[in-house]
């Protein structure tokens, strides 16, 4: 009963693979973005100009020009292998002008000055810039859309076009510098506003009562309860009601107000964690608050952090952050820093760490040191090391110790590391700062079981 075998219809034959329909990026004019790609992959950049039709956009960003790159092709005239370029060091973000182009060996003439719609413009190799920024022309699917930037990075944005202003006219070095940091902070609050007002308007009650937590202060921003502080008792995620209880002498029940009323507060004076963002993980102090952006003095890095009202949570105590340190450093490793000091790493965010060193003056605490990743030379392994103490008894890792002399007299610790010069850094339970590391000499202490 066999028969020729006959084609089904191509109507009738079922789909084997279904491409996935790309979603249609929704990009307007000012609207911040980050590229998908490239040597700008991540980096912030700002919509200017878009062609809906062709699937395209103009966005203006921090350019990273390979100065070397464009040396050896346009003044020296190499090409192929002789050109620069190749390394896979990422070039750093800096906004273009042409002093700085002259500095890195493109002289004046290799760039072209126009004015396209009124507005000075620099060409240089098809490259187009305007007040720093690189404009660049890119695919809508290039970029990634509803972008929500950090208080620092929209600083860093904007500093790179008042820089370039100044490159142009600078009359009185401290005005310009002035009026400079003037104007990019009055920039950063105006975005950062815009940004707030967009997300309140993105959000509905349910997703608003997930910024809040028990305990967290809070202020009435709409209604007739305008200007009430008070704290959070208990949050109803899906109505979208947040409880509180008033801080207000004839106001003693608790009051149910809707989420989208609601705003974090926190008074100068507060201890506050970074809960999103660059400094995520971070402890410190609120040292200003200025409409949605608050100013907070790190418990780390002893620097000011600038973060955004959002992005930060009450916090009692200083937390120790991080675990791990760049790449290679853990906490509690001992390592060996930059001044050929040695210390043990007994906190880590995400920018620095602390480091308790071996460098102090007789009788002395040891120096706590705040320390980037370039400030660390290299981790050093201590298993194998031994010292001697008072009587001369070999001190290995895991001895109990007592200390006779210094400021730590009297006190007794487990040994965690053993460095150069017969130091010894212990673990002491009854020292709360520092995880309970403290550094001393070996010859100020006594084996505990030891001859002596």
């Amino acid at each position: 009963h066999s028969r020729d075998p006959i084609m089904v219809p191509l109507k009738e034959m079922p789909e084997a693979l279904t491409p996935p329909k790309a979603k249609r990026v929704q990009l307007r004019p000012g609207a911040w973005v980050r590229m998908r790609g490239g040597i700008y992959k991540g980096d912030l950049a700002r919509v200017i100009r878009v062609n809906d039709e062709a699937g395209r956009c103009v966005v203006k960003i921090i350019p990273r020009l390979d100065y070397a790159k464009l040396e050896a092709k346009l003044v020296k005239g190499e090409k192929g292998s002789k050109v620069a370029g190749g390394s896979k060091i990422r070039i750093p973000a800096k906004p273009f002008s042409k002093p700085d182009a002259a500095v890195h060996g493109i002289p004046e003439g290799y760039i072209e000055t126009r004015y396209d719609t009124g507005q000075l413009t620099y060409v240089l190799d098809s490259m187009r810039f305007r007040e720093g920024y690189l404009l660049r022309n890119v695919s809508q699917r290039g970029v990634m859309a509803n972008v929500k930037p950090t208080y620092d990075e929209l600083q860093k944005f904007h500093s790179a076009r008042i820089k370039d202003k100044r490159d142009e006219d600078s009359a009185d070095e401290e005005d310009a510098a002035e009026g400079v940091r003037q104007d990019v902070q009055k920039a950063t609050l105006e975005d950062a506003a815009a940004l707030e007002v967009e997300a309140a308007d993105e959000m509905d009650s349910s997703k608003a009562a997930m910024r809040f937590g028990r305990g967290d202060s809070v202020v009435v921003i709409k209604g007739d309860l305008r200007n009430l502080v008070g704290t959070v008792q208990y949050v109803n995620e899906k109505s979208g009601v947040v409880t509180i209880k008033p801080e207000h002498k004839e106001l003693t029940d608790l009051l149910e107000v809707d989420a989208l009323q609601l705003e974090k507060y926190f008074n100068v004076g507060n201890h506050v964690k970074v809960v999103r963002g660059k400094h995520e993980g971070s402890t410190g102090m609120v040292v200003s608050v200025k409409d949605n952006v608050v100013e907070v003095f790190s418990d780390t890095t002893q620097e000011v952090m600038r973060v955004f009202l959002r992005d930060l949570i009450d916090c009692a105590e200083v937390t120790h952050g991080l675990t791990k340190f760049g790449d290679t450093y853990n906490l509690l490793d001992l390592v060996e820093l930059d001044d050929m000091s040695t210390g043990v790493i007994v906190n880590v965010e995400k920018e620095a760490c602390k480091v308790v060193t071996n460098t102090a003056s007789s009788g002395t605490n040891a120096v706590v040191r705040v320390c980037r990743l370039p400030n660390i030379r290299q981790k050093v392994f201590s298993h194998n090391l031994t010292g001697n103490d008072a009587f001369g008894n070999v001190i290995n890792r895991g001895d109990v110790l007592k200390i006779g002399q210094g400021s730590w007299k009297g006190k007794s610790g487990t040994v965690k590391h053993i460095a150069r010069h017969n130091f010894v850094f212990l673990e002491c339970r009854d020292v709360i700062e520092n995880l309970g590391i403290i550094c001393v000499k070996a010859k100020n202490c006594n084996v505990v079981g030891g001859e002596g």
